[in-house]
């Protein structure tokens, strides 16, 4: 008995291990293109006609006007974003004559754009490129660590330096350029494509982008699909494949901040209660970070880990990617050491601003917090309200939500349809180096109020962002490679080339059910 039972723990044993290598050799990629994209007749003249000096110039320029949106009124420059757009318009002057602009209300959407480039065909859905004008704002008594002036728009050392580089105004010049490229070389549309670039995406775009939405629903408009920015090429991230990766942002994290309150009698610090209103707060500060919400592998992330698995550089990387119904519980222990990872995996716990005192011997009458939560899909802003009490535990903290930017987990996009193929191949066709995934947005975009308008946003910028990169991003040296900015011009002109032929026979009505 001993024997036999020893003997079937070894079967056992070999048997999974058996099947694990089976998995593994017999895992193909996934999410890759199904649908076949005839090249377009006018592809190669195009990438010829490109100006390589063009784009990196006219970026340059753009990053001089200081578009920064704010919460108050005051601190706004409107005439940096007039200028802005002046400049566009005289730079871009086939596009802005050729193209309809669409007029939206001056009082809260008066500095975006959207322009129409009405195809030949009214029976075919329209789409839509999305960008935004604005930046964000330095950081306080920061501006002489930059090697260049942030301002500035210097290309140097093969780059492209200053605030708005990477986030985004590579996007919309790349935009503007591929189209005027495409109108110098006399191409047509026969599909619809609208360009909107919004104005206050980085104050959570509800003058900008909500208005064009808006607007562009009561004409009664419904779109294919929707690239917007969020996603970008990452090279010597993801340390278990050695190739460049193309995320594409297939949904993005909501958002929403609580204020957690509590009040006391206050009085002299030389004889406090027992309890006071920041050590009770303190507290409940100290349940949240320590009890935060469950990490998973599933949904958005667990997609991208699929589409890694055949790509992976070791056997035994592959092994975990291509078998996480059984691997899972090991690869969250690797990840939850790693804060990028972390955030993808779980919806964050950040207190961000405390607030007490006022003096030193003053026991204060009122202690109050923030802590901003980023969600992920499957969780929503009441669900995150119920943890928070859930894990304080007590009725003293007053909790409620903060500010009127908050807003649930967007829906995710398609991994199968029509829309995914096209966006993927169009950007293997100007990176065919590139692995092209499904990645979730930790950060807040536009892309998230055009569902209203369309099943299928997708969330892509060809730009490469290495380790040292990352905080490049709302940080010091934002700067965007000279190639990069080709790039852009590429990949938006071949991307309108390609959805042309997104024709009714082509499309496909699976959607992943995550």
């Amino acid at each position: 008995r001993v024997l036999s039972g020893v003997l079937l723990i070894f079967a056992l044993i070999f048997g999974l291990i058996g099947l694990l290598v089976f998995n593994t050799l017999t895992t193909r990629p996934k999410f890759v293109v199904r649908t076949h994209f005839p090249p377009h007749p006018l592809q190669e003249t195009f990438l010829k006609s490109i100006n390589p000096d063009d784009a990196p110039r006219h970026l340059s320029e753009a990053v001089r006007f200081k578009t920064i949106w704010s919460h108050e009124e005051k601190t706004i420059n409107h005439s940096e974003f007039r200028d802005q757009n002046d400049y566009l318009k005289k730079t871009f002057k086939r596009v802005f004559s050729t193209l309809k602009n669409i007029p939206l209300p001056s009082k809260t959407a008066g500095h975006s754009l959207l322009l129409q480039w009405k195809g030949s065909n009214p029976s075919l859905k329209p789409f839509l490129f999305a960008a935004h004008l604005d930046v964000v704002p330095l950081a306080p008594h920061t501006e002489h660590l930059w090697t260049e002036e942030p301002f500035g728009g210097a290309i140097k050392d093969e780059y492209v330096w200053g605030r708005g580089t990477l986030d985004d105004k590579s996007s919309f010049v790349g935009i503007l350029e591929a189209v005027e490229t495409l109108l110098r070389v006399g191409f047509e549309p026969e599909r619809t494509l609208y360009v909107a670039f919004g104005h206050d995406e980085e104050i959570m775009g509800i003058y900008g982008a909500l208005n064009i939405v808006n607007h562009l629903k009561s004409q009664g408009v419904s779109l294919e699909y929707v690239l917007d920015e969020g996603g970008s090429i990452t090279s010597g991230i993801m340390k278990t494949v050695n190739k460049p990766i193309g995320l594409v942002g297939i949904a993005e994290k909501g958002y929403q901040t609580f204020s957690l309150t509590v009040e006391g009698p206050g009085g002299h610090s030389s004889m406090p209660a027992l309890e006071t209103p920041g050590g009770i707060l303190s507290r409940a500060l100290a349940k949240l970070e320590t009890n935060q919400l469950p990490m998973g592998i599933a949904g958005v992330f667990e997609k991208t880990l699929e589409r890694l698995a055949t790509e992976a550089t070791s056997f035994v990387e592959k092994v975990f990617l291509s078998n996480l119904w059984l691997t899972k519980p090991l690869l969250l222990k690797k990840f939850s050491a790693d804060t990028t990872f972390n955030s993808m995996l779980r919806t964050t716990t950040a207190i961000t601003v405390i607030r007490a005192g006022e003096k030193d011997n003053v026991l204060p009458k009122k202690a109050n917090a923030l802590v901003n939560f980023r969600i992920i899909p499957g969780e929503t802003t009441d669900s995150v309200m119920d943890h928070i009490n859930s894990v304080v535990g007590d009725s003293r903290v007053a909790v409620e939500k903060f500010g009127d930017g908050g807003h649930d987990p967007s829906p995710i996009s398609s991994v199968t349809s029509v829309h995914w193929d096209v966006v993927s191949h169009s950007i293997s066709q100007v990176r065919p180096d590139v692995i092209v995934g499904p990645f979730l947005v930790m950060a807040a975009t536009d892309g998230r109020f055009y569902y209203e308008l369309t099943d299928d946003v997708y969330r892509f910028i060809p730009y490469t962002l290495g380790p040292d990169d990352l905080k490049r991003i709302h940080g010091i040296d934002e700067r965007i490679s000279v190639e990069d900015v080709r790039t852009c011009v590429r990949f938006y002109g071949t991307l309108i080339l390609n959805s042309q032929s997104l024709t009714p026979d082509t499309y496909s009505t699976a959607h992943d059910e995550l």
